[in-house]
């Protein structure tokens, strides 16, 4: 999955550590130097300490609302109030037709839907369900699938295929507990 290095994918090339003392888990800390062969016992070819950092999403998912607060056993609240915000991250308008959520949702923008600059975007599951409880004036929906109250991995795509972010989360781990169920994003 990107953003890890696809050059080592069948390419030839190995996973070389950028920096031995920065986090192994961290995707750019990792990197395949195209046409290259594998240099077992051997530095690696491009040590950075720490690893370069990845530049932010142009848009990004900024909030996950997967599991509700439901009093009422079996209730529905998930099935109607669950959302994910997208930020713009740049000086600019973005227009999001052709985008479209690959994992996690299914969801195509097939129509013009601009996000102002620095402004916010909530993809709703059903939007009028959404906009009874919350005033918002930017929100479209209504997406299908349902948000894994476990987690999984949410991905935007743009009009060419190319991800634009791809967030995965979790109920468990250094994710919040407060938004597994206790009505918290």
């Amino acid at each position: 999955d990107a953003p890890w290095d696809v050059e080592a994918d069948g390419g030839g090339p190995s996973l070389e550590r950028v920096c031995a003392a920065f986090d192994s888990s961290h995707a750019r800390n990792w990197h395949a130097e195209p046409g290259a062969d594998p240099t077992p016992l051997a530095p690696s070819r491009a040590i950075q300490c720490p690893p370069p950092s990845i530049p932010p999403p142009r848009i990004a998912i900024n909030e996950i609302y997967y599991h509700t607060l439901d009093t009422k056993p079996l209730g529905d609240k998930d099935l109607k109030e669950e959302f994910i915000e997208l930020l713009n991250n740049t000086e600019v308008p973005v227009n999001l037709k052709g985008y479209a959520f690959t994992s996690g949702i299914d969801f195509i923008f097939t129509e013009d839907t601009v996000i102002e600059p620095q402004g916010f975007l909530v993809v709703c599951r059903d939007k009028a369900a959404f906009l009874s409880v919350h005033e918002v004036g930017n929100a479209v929906g209504n997406y299908s699938g349902q948000l894994s109250n476990d987690g999984e991995r949410i991905t935007l795509v743009d009009d060419t295929g190319a991800q634009v972010d791809s967030v995965r989360y979790s109920d468990h781990g250094d994710w919040p507990v407060a938004a597994d169920g206790l009505g918290y994003s």
